[in-house]
């Protein structure tokens, strides 16, 4: 019998309507979701444990978290 298909969490992801930020794995064997209109994805090394580099997951969350924070931070 064959295996079936992983189950999408893509409609999860969609129902956000804030600013969100995914970062996968490039190897990540649950797969990689599109980018959306309030999604931005970014593709590190490794796998879904994102521990082959954490230093490149720390530069993706913090340049991220910039283009999030001051604009609402101005905004005060």
């Amino acid at each position: 019998m064959p295996a079936s298909p992983p189950q999408s969490r893509l409609h999860e992801l969609e129902a956000v309507a804030v600013p969100t930020l995914v970062v996968q794995g490039e190897r990540d064997r649950f797969g990689i979701p599109p980018s959306g209109p309030s999604r931005e994805v970014v593709i590190v090394p490794g796998d879904h444990g994102l521990k082959a580099d954490p230093d490149a997951v720390t530069a993706v969350v913090r340049a991220w978290l910039t283009t999030v924070v001051t604009p609402l931070a101005a905004g005060r």
